[in-house]
């Protein structure tokens, strides 16, 4: 198997991007549950691609 390049990354992003904003609420469901009602200050989001 090929390693993936920067380019390869670049290319996957829009599809990627189609995923996530299509299925946004599953995957944002589960934090929104485990924050609700608990007094939180800040949080910090980050993904990976891949």
């Amino acid at each position: 198997m090929q390693r993936k390049t920067m380019v390869d990354y670049v290319k996957e992003v829009p599809q990627l991007l189609a995923k996530n904003v299509e299925s946004a609420s599953e995957l944002v469901n589960p934090l929104i549950n485990y924050v609700e009602g608990k007094e939180i200050k800040d949080i910090l989001l980050f993904g990976i691609l891949g």
